[in-house]
């Protein structure tokens, strides 16, 4: 091992509560995960940034000229968090041999580009002699992933990557991210093996929803996506597009489990039972009003039920990837039901934000 040697990992994340409100500006309940990303890197002699990508068998380099690179490729995440930093006039003269792998599934929902960002950034924080609080690395690694590249993603995958545990997030500005202390155990993620592109599925149903919401501000002036109730706006639905009233009505009730959630999470009264029905009382939005599930991941949901799951839900953006389970004690049953109708399941554990070490 060299002694040199600084090694960075970033987790995953499980979105539990909240799925497709992050870019509407409405909070969340997410986890990070025991799947992470991992940079491991040491000084070169060269001037530049050599970037083995492991898992992707792909070699990337970043010259250090202390200017901005050009993008060699659409969402070029690693030149573009170099370029926040030279942007903000911090200079590197320093070359470094990276190795970038993960265990976290790729294009599967589970915010591998995210972590992979937010790693990145607090690399790049040691390397440019920037000190970084987490939410600075997480608010750095939004521009860099999203902003930059005008895209439709939230800023959920950033906080849960940088600050780690189960976490209830306020996505308007100033960014709150409240640590929920409940000791959460018994999920498993089960990949459906489907890749999906998860920047077109934002951009079409975040699209979708906002287009509706605007008409319905033109039939109920006082419509406020953070305050007013399904039952005020139902008289108003029938007279919109079939495909937005349901995005709409399936918000609406997402925003309010999302709050449910949060008060069982932080009250004395919580049940494995109600937390797992409330995920699925979630997913039955994201799946029939939302729309964006599919038959692989509804097979897997129903394995996992059958098997002793409390509660299953679609995780990210959808359209393929993966679902959650959540089954306190019964983890291995619903991993085997999960790999038997031809999913990659793996146990979860909710685990810390973005780290750096020396080895």
């Amino acid at each position: 091992m060299n002694p040199q040697e600084i090694v960075v990992r970033a987790p995953g994340r499980i979105c539990l509560f909240g799925e497709h409100q992050d870019y509407l500006r409405l909070p969340v309940i997410s986890a990070a995960i025991s799947l992470f990303i991992e940079i491991r890197a040491v000084k070169t002699n060269d001037k530049k940034l050599t970037i083995d990508l492991l898992d992707l068998k792909q070699q990337k380099t970043i010259p250090l000229n202390n200017k901005e690179v050009p993008y060699e490729i659409r969402r070029d995440y690693l030149r573009s968090a170099y370029n926040q930093f030279i942007r903000k006039g911090f200079r590197l003269n320093q070359g470094y041999h990276c190795r970038i792998s993960g265990t976290i599934p790729i294009n599967a929902g589970v915010s591998s580009s995210s972590a992979l960002v937010i790693a990145w950034i607090t690399f790049l924080a040691h390397i440019f002699e920037v000190h970084l609080k987490p939410n600075q690395i997480a608010e750095l690694g939004y521009q860099a992933e999203v902003d930059e590249f005008n895209e439709a993603g939230g800023m959920m995958d950033h906080f849960t990557a940088a600050l780690g545990g189960l976490l209830y997030i306020q996505t308007t500005r100033p960014y709150i991210c409240e640590q929920l202390r409940k000791p959460l155990t018994g999920f498993i993620l089960g990949d459906s093996l489907q890749r999906k592109d998860t920047v077109s599925d934002l951009t079409h149903v975040r699209e979708q929803v906002q287009i509706g919401m605007a008409r319905l501000r033109n039939l109920y002036k006082d419509f406020n996506l953070k305050t007013t109730s399904l039952e005020k706006v139902s008289p108003y639905l029938s007279s919109l597009n079939p495909d937005w009233a349901e995005k709409i009505t399936a918000n609406l009730i997402n925003r309010d489990l999302t709050q449910e959630a949060r008060m069982l999470l932080v009250s004395n009264n919580f049940t494995p039972e109600a937390f797992g029905e409330l995920l699925n009382l979630h997913h039955t939005q994201l799946s029939q009003n939302l729309g964006i599930s599919t038959p692989k991941i509804e097979l897997l949901i129903k394995a996992a039920k059958i098997a002793g799951a409390l509660g299953c839900k679609i995780n990210g953006s959808g359209f393929g990837g993966c679902m959650i389970a959540y089954a306190p004690t019964n983890e291995e049953n619903v991993v085997n039901a999960i790999e038997a109708v031809g999913g990659k399941a793996y146990i979860l554990s909710i685990g810390e934000g973005c780290k750096i070490y020396f080895e």
